[in-house]
């Protein structure tokens, strides 16, 4: 296994050779958080191919509560929480046997096993965005960089995903599924011939729009309608005036069920849950909402 000794957050000439565990989300267009640091497949490749250093986020609360959390999970709470697995601090950086523009940095080695600790300290409170009908799961953001770094470890079975969620350590332990990770490579892989062969990847959402935008002169005129052009444009307005309509259609739904469910907590079928009426008071009052669990309405 190729390793090399950790090299500094803030070293960009390195980062920017090398595909990364944080580039994963990114490249899948998963980035979810730094809400005011968005990133996408466009604006990544832009660092890699012209070694642009991205805006500064050591200062940021959760990347704060991170560096200084993560020994204190490692070393304390998870012997606590979880005394049956032992994980101890490993500072290597490894590269992938079979791709070499990928490289992982990893939180800890799981004694004893062919496993690797991924530690997360998303919040003080309540992890309500890695909750899904009541359950701890693992976000895709988080399970992208644990794909990334099973790529560049062939040897390890699986990853230990701990995530400090103020009163606990939550472990959601994740598997080696080997065509998930193929996968994975064939979209870094391809991200990656990008790169190198300096070609622009096409925008995929509206962020790179954006991006483009911003990087490009401004032409004051405009362009002349291919038919292509049009026929987008008639649909979009079309399928405009249809959301406008079943918005209203379902505002319309949503008042009767409302109506109907009275000062009851929801409604059930044959037992089961199909829908929880949600009461929020505030100064202005109360107000209703629907929800709806993964069941269907028959």
């Amino acid at each position: 296994m190729n390793t090399q000794q950790n090299f500094a957050v803030n070293d960009y000439d390195k980062r920017n050779k090398l595909l990364l565990g944080s580039d994963a989300p990114v490249i899948l267009d998963l980035f979810a958080y730094y809400k005011d640091n968005p990133r996408t497949p466009l604006t990544l490749w832009d660092e890699k191919v012209n070694n642009i250093t991205p805006p500064d986020i050591s200062n940021k609360p959760n990347i704060i509560r991170g560096n200084v959390l993560e020994p204190v999970v490692r070393n304390i709470l998870i012997p606590i929480f979880h005394p049956d697995i032992e994980v101890v601090e490993d500072l290597n950086t490894y590269y992938s046997p079979d791709n070499d523009f990928m490289a992982c940095h990893i939180d800890g080695q799981v004694v004893g096993k062919k496993r690797l600790a991924e530690i997360k300290c998303p919040a003080f409170g309540p992890m309500t965005n890695w909750k899904r009908d009541g359950k701890y799961y693992l976000p895709d953001y988080v399970r992208a960089q644990c794909l990334h770094i099973l790529a560049c470890r062939p040897d390890i079975e699986g990853i230990d995903v701990f995530a400090y969620a103020g009163m606990e350590v939550i472990h959601l332990p994740l598997e080696r599924d080997q065509a998930e990770v193929d996968t994975y490579v064939q979209v870094a892989t391809n991200f990656w011939n990008h790169v190198k062969n300096k070609t622009t990847p096409e925008p995929i959402n509206n962020r790179d729009l954006g991006y483009i935008d911003i990087r490009k002169e401004r032409l004051e005129k405009y362009i002349d309608a291919s038919v292509n052009l049009k026929i987008i444009l008639k649909e979009q307005q079309k399928k405009k005036k249809l959301i406008k309509i079943l918005t209203g259609e379902v505002d319309t739904l949503s008042f009767e069920a409302k109506k109907e469910i009275g000062n009851a907590k929801g409604a059930k079928d044959h037992g089961e849950i199909i829908c929880n009426l949600i009461r929020r008071n505030s100064k202005s009052g109360t107000t209703l909402s629907l929800t709806f669990p993964s069941t269907k309405v028959a």
